[in-house]
Formats: C-alpha cells, sequence, structure tokens
C-alpha cells in the first residue's frame, strides 16, 4: 500500500525511462516492476515503460503521474488472464536447458526490441538526463537499459535484481559469459538493488557492487484494501481445516516429495487429524500432483484447480484456515524471498511454513514480523506442524509487528529518493541507506 504521503508527486523529477517485460500482464513476475514504477511515480519522476512485445519490438507506455498510471493497471485486469512466468511441466527442465543454451533467456526475451525502442527515446531526450531503470528478470532488460545508457554521463543507470542471473542454480550453459555481461551491466549502475539481504550479499562479493535490499513486501495495493475490507467469502461452518497455496510449485524449486511424505506421516500417526485436513493449490502445481496421484492414502486430501484474478487469490487466502509456504531448496533458501510470504503477512493469516532454512532472510523476515521462525522441513515434522494447524491453528506464525512491516515498505522511497539528487561518481556509489550492503 503506497503511504498517503507518497501519494502526492512533489517537483517533477530526472524522466525515467523504464524497462521491463511483465509491466501489466497480469503475472506474478509483474508485482515488483509495477510496484517500482509506482514508486517513481510517486516521487514525481515521469515514466515511461519499454516493454518487450517480442524478439524485436516493444510496447512504448508513458505515464505522467501515478493517477494515469494506477488508471491503465486497473484496465488491463480486466482483460489480461491470469498466467505465471515460471515453466512448469514435465518437459520444463529440458526446455530450460535449452533456452539457456542457446542463449534465448536474454535475447529472446526481447532484448533488439526494448534496445530499439529504448534508443529512439533517448535520441528524442537529446541532452536532457534520463535514467535508464530496469527491472530483471529477465536480465534482456537490465542489458538494454545498460546499451541505451552507454558511457554518457546523462545516462543514469539503475539495476533492480530479483535474482542472481549468471548464478541462478538452474543455470548450466555459459556461465562465465553470463558472469562477464552481469559484472559489465552492474559495474556501470549507479544504483543496484535486490530482494535479500544474501543476494546483495552475493552481488557484493562476486561483482564488487554495493546492494541495497528491496524486498517484495508492498506486494499490489489491492492486498491491503482486501485485508481490511469485510470478507466477501465466508469460513464454511464445518469442522474440516482448509489450508491454501496460490502460485506456481516448478520442478526442483521446493522439496514436494518431503511434503507428501509429511501429509502420509499425518494419517498413520492421526488419521483423525487427516480427515479433518484440506488442500486447495490454486495456480500450477503439476508436480505436486504427479506425486500426489501416487498416493492412493491422500485420495480426497488435496484438490487443484486453475490460475484466478490476484484478487480472488487473495479472497481464497484470507477466508482459509492457514496458508502454505515452502521456502525455495537450498542453503540459506538461495536469498529467494517470494511476494507471497508478504501477501501472507499483510493478510495476518496464519502460515504452514515448510523449508526455511537457517540464516536466510525468510528466518530473519519470520523473528521479526512473526515473533518466531519456523523450523519445518522433515516429513515428521512436517505431519507435526500439519497436526498443529488442525488442532491450533491460531498458535501458527502471523505477522504481529506490522509496523516493522511498514518499514520494510518505506525502504523503498528511500533508496529511489536517491535518483532526485545528482548523480554520484563512479568511485563512490555506495549506497546511503540502512538496508544497503556493500
Amino acid at each position: 500500500m503506497i503511504p498517503p504521503a507518497e501519494r502526492h508527486a512533489v517537483a517533477p523529477g530526472v524522466p525515467v525511462v523504464f524497462f521491463s517485460a511483465y509491466f501489466g500482464r497480469g503475472v506474478s513476475g509483474a508485482f515488483r516492476q509495477e510496484r517500482l514504477v509506482r514508486k517513481l511515480l510517486a516521487q514525481g519522476h515521469p515514466v515511461t515503460v519499454v516493454r518487450a512485445r517480442s524478439v524485436a519490438s516493444a510496447d512504448v507506455l508513458t505515464f505522467s503521474d501515478l493517477a494515469q498510471c494506477e488508471a491503465w493497471l486497473e484496465s488491463t485486469r480486466h482483460s489480461t488472464p491470469p498466467a505465471t512466468t515460471v515453466s512448469v511441466g514435465v518437459l520444463a527442465p529440458l526446455l530450460r536447458r535449452v533456452k539457456h543454451a542457446l542463449l534465448m533467456d536474454l535475447v529472446g526475451s526481447g532484448l533488439p526490441g526494448m534496445y530499439r525502442a529504448g534508443r529512439a527515446l533517448s535520441r528524442a531526450a537529446g541532452s536532457q538526463s534520463l535514467a535508464c531503470v530496469a527491472s530483471s528478470p529477465p536480465f534482456a532488460c537490465a542489458l538494454a537499459a545498460f546499451l541505451v545508457a552507454g558511457a554518457r554521463s546523462d545516462r543514469r543507470l539503475v539495476v533492480d535484481m530479483r535474482d542472481a542471473w549468471a548464478e541462478h542454480s538452474r543455470i548450466y550453459f555459459w556461465r562465465g559469459l553470463r558472469r562477464w555481461v552481469e559484472s559489465r551491466v552492474l559495474g556501470r549502475a549507479e544504483m543496484v538493488s535486490t530482494v535479500s539481504r544474501y543476494l546483495a550479499e552475493e552481488f557484493a562479493t562476486r561483482r564488487g557492487a554495493a546492494v541495497d535490499v528491496l524486498y517484495n513486501c508492498d506486494t499490489q495495493t489491492q492486498v491491503h484494501a482486501i485485508a481490511t475490507a469485510p470478507a466477501t467469502v465466508p469460513r464454511a461452518a464445518t469442522d474440516v481445516v482448509s489450508i491454501v497455496y496460490v502460485g506456481s510449485l516448478p520442478d526442483g524449486f521446493y522439496d514436494l516429495g518431503a511434503f507428501v511424505e509429511g501429509v502420509a506421516a499425518l494419517g498413520r500417526e492421526a488419521p483423525d487429524a487427516l480427515r479433518r485436513l484440506h488442500f486447495t493449490f490454486i495456480g500450477t502445481g503439476d508436480a505436486l500432483h504427479r506425486l500426489v496421484a501416487q498416493r492412493s492414502e491422500l485420495a480426497g486430501v488435496f484438490s487443484f484447480e486453475p490460475p484466478v484474478p490476484h484478487a480472488k487469490a487473495v479472497e481464497a487466502m484470507r477466508a482459509a484456515d492457514a496458508v502454505l509456504f515452502f521456502g525455495f531448496d537450498a542453503p540459506r533458501n538461495a536469498g529467494v524471498v517470494s511476494t507471497k510470504i508478504f501477501e501472507y503477512f499483510e493478510l495476518g493469516v496464519p502460515i504452514v511454513a515448510l523449508g526455511v532454512r537457517e540464516e536466510s532472510d525468510l528466518e530473519w523476515l519470520f523473528v521479526q514480523l512473526c515473533g518466531e521462525a519456523p523450523r519445518v522441513r522433515t516429513p515428521e515434522e512436517i505431519a507435526r506442524e500439519l497436526r498443529r494447524a488442525v488442532h491450533a491453528s491460531a498458535s501458527l506464525p502471523r505477522v504481529r509487528a506490522r509496523e516493522k512491516l511498514a518499514d520494510l515498505e518505506a525502504e523503498y522511497g528511500r533508496v529511489l529518493a536517491r535518483l532526485s539528487a545528482p548523480a554520484a561518481p563512479t568511485a563512490s556509489r555506495a549506497p546511503q541507506s540502512a538496508g544497503s550492503v556493500s
């Protein structure tokens, strides 16, 4: 939710050309990009969004103020079907490897079209100062902004990295080339931001780049409105405990095997508890669906539904007895902190959190906002936590310190405010905010 103080633009700021692949497309990858555009407009920067349409073409969307942007985004929500930016299905791992081997995740993600559109805008601006701002993924957005900014001192480069593109654990080809390209882009950037302290440390160590941490809080403006409005989906008068998950479940991202084993273990240890439990997965959950289909004893415990508009998804989460969260299956969760967990925090619903690793951003966030860090990874631990959900769902982790959540949201304003200041020399680009790591 954009604080009231940020709703009114101050003096016009530096014009921004914002490079994006997902802006206004109704996918989860768009939320962060839309949030950044909102914050820039709220601070008085006119924003022109260059959005990849195909490999060789791009849309150009110009917004002079926040109200204009909000009206446009609202109009797209009624015409854009729900979707996901993550490839799923049996062939997804193979197709992902082919894409990376051919560098299609870079060139094929709209790089030529975004560069051409951005270059035209830069030429039209002449000697006027411009800020080239990019939000990755795909990394093609950052590279396009880098190429448009070039070496000109009146072209400021700002890069937001939702993940470490060159170091991603699912990248198998051209890693040396990717590291070189990524280091050139981040080395040129005046400001670099990312989604977690873990990734900020990684960029600082491997790239020598000072990085600001902007968590995926302030999810979407309607989340706060839904969270504070009367419920439209009443809780059913039943003793069944409903646990809801919304989103995609890509192969290899989460320990779904341990989860299914944990549910089965609950059935062996406490069959009455399993009979009272029902999971609803809304989105793309093919990998989990295949595992569940192999366990006849779990028949009727799970239901799978296709993606729905975001507002409906939020209502489903709000109406549930608890929501389900999976941490990325890697040490320290590999710095992955999804938008979903902040939606859960904003809604204030009880959370069944699985796979939160030690010394991770997720652990820190749970301690700060909920007062406890769940340690639930093995099937035995999962069965125990699910029994807790059945018999005492109110005792599950849920947000307790909303003022700390507001502090995290406010970091966007503090970081982006530096765009209104004169450009810093290359040698002194260290961030000034408390959320930065260098």
